[in-house]
């Protein structure tokens, strides 16, 4: 599975990732037996393609107000910023808590200097996906050579691509984020932190903060 920092360092999916990740998600065990809770699932990949925004502005500010146009990001997404130079308190992953066009406030971000240039705003979850596909390009297709020049299945592989396509179907259709909450993916089967949506942040000790 991919790490969190595998993800968090992934740039955005790309084009030729997402067709793959639509390969392995139809070949998968997991879509064939469950096609209905998985509808337009080439159009769902798809809308995560290249999903990442030049920042021209950070406020120094709490909550920090990032400028990128046109970005399309909507609230309760969470989003990766990076490379923001003077305003480097804007760095990180955050949830978003409102948008105009141009605009996004981070939730839990608090300004520490006046921004001065740079900066990219990309969607975590596009990240996450991006990091799926690497790993399955790494482990293979599931299948190996054997005598007689056949092929065969290799059941580690095969094993290990079904659990990466359901964390990406899990990431695309299954994760709620439940009340007052905001779903962060990270690189781990069955765990996702949650960002509160009052503190926007993952140890802020509210009772209702749950990690899964």
């Amino acid at each position: 599975m991919p790490t969190t920092s595998q993800i968090e360092n992934a740039d955005v999916l790309t084009a030729p990732q997402a067709l793959r990740l639509i390969a392995a998600v139809r070949a998968s065990d997991r879509y064939r037996d469950y096609v209905a809770a998985y509808p337009d699932v080439e159009a769902t990949i798809k809308a995560k393609i290249n999903r990442k925004k030049t920042i021209t502005g950070a406020t120094n500010a709490s909550p920090v107000v990032i400028t990128a146009a046109a970005h399309g990001f909507a609230v309760d997404e969470v989003v990766t910023v990076q490379s923001v130079g003077g305003n480097t308190a804007a760095n990180g992953s955050w949830l978003v808590s409102a948008v105009t066009t141009d605009t996004m406030t981070l939730l839990g971000a608090t300004g520490n200097a006046s921004y001065t240039s740079g900066g990219e705003v990309l969607d975590l979850a596009s990240q996450h996906l991006a990091a799926i596909v690497a790993a399955l390009d790494e482990i293979g297709d599931g299948t190996v050579a054997v005598k007689g020049g056949r092929q065969g299945a290799d059941y580690s592989q095969v094993r290990d691509r079904e659990a990466l396509v359901a964390e990406a179907l899990d990431l695309l259709y299954s994760i709620d984020s439940g009340e007052g909450y905001a779903v962060v993916a990270v690189g781990q089967r069955g765990y996702a932190d949650r960002i509160c949506h009052e503190h926007g942040t993952t140890s802020c000790g509210c009772p209702r903060y749950v990690t899964c």
